[in-house]
C-alpha cells in the first residue's frame, strides 16, 4: 500500500490564479471577436492562427511574446494537472517546471512597453534553471503568480490573449 500523497497548499492556489488570469485574458479578447458559426475543431484553430515566426530570442513583437508564453503556461498547466491527479510525483512536476524556466528564458521580448516589462518580471520570478540542476524553480510562487497576471493583462491590452493547452489526464 502506498502512503497518502501530500501536496503543497500553494499549487491549487497557483493553478486557480493561472486559470483566472487566462479566463480574464480570454474574456477580454473574446469581446472583440465574433463567434464562429458551427463547431471549431482544434485543428481548424491551429490552421487559422499560425504561430508567429521568431527571428531572435533577443527581440520580438508583443504577439510573439504573448504566443510563446503560452508554451510555458502549457508546460506548467499539464505538470500541475498530472501532479494534482496523482499521475506524477512532485519531483517530476518540478522537472517540468525547470524545463518551463528554460523555455521562458528563450521567449523573445519587445524592446519596451508593458509586455516587455511584464515578461521581465515573470523571468525574474522564475529564472532559468540549468539543465541537469536540481534547483527550485520560482514557478508557483506569489511573485510568479502576480507577474503572470500582469503579463496576461499586458498581452490583453495589446490585443493578444495568453493561452495554454491542456492535454493530460481525462
Amino acid at each position: 500500500m502506498s502512503s497518502p500523497r501530500t501536496r503543497p497548499s500553494r499549487r491549487p492556489i497557483a493553478l486557480a490564479v493561472l486559470v483566472s488570469s487566462l479566463t480574464v485574458a480570454g474574456t477580454v479578447g473574446c469581446a472583440a471577436t465574433a463567434a464562429p458559426e458551427g463547431p471549431v475543431l482544434t485543428e481548424d484553430v491551429a490552421r487559422a492562427t499560425p504561430a508567429p515566426t521568431v527571428t531572435s530570442a533577443a527581440e520580438g513583437s508583443e504577439a510573439e511574446t504573448c504566443t510563446a508564453f503560452g508554451d510555458v503556461l502549457t508546460i506548467v498547466h499539464n505538470a500541475d494537472a498530472g501532479f494534482v491527479d496523482g499521475r506524477m510525483e512532485e519531483q517530476e512536476q518540478l522537472g517540468w517546471y525547470r524545463l518551463a524556466t528554460r523555455v521562458l528564458a528563450r521567449i523573445p521580448s519587445p524592446d519596451e512597453g508593458a509586455v516587455a516589462e511584464a515578461l521581465a518580471a515573470v523571468s525574474d520570478a522564475a529564472p532559468a534553471v540549468t539543465q541537469g540542476a536540481a534547483g527550485a524553480p520560482g514557478i508557483g510562487s506569489e511573485e510568479w503568480n502576480l507577474a503572470v497576471n500582469d503579463l496576461a493583462t499586458a498581452c490583453a491590452a495589446a490585443g493578444y490573449d495568453l493561452a495554454a493547452e491542456g492535454f493530460t489526464g481525462g
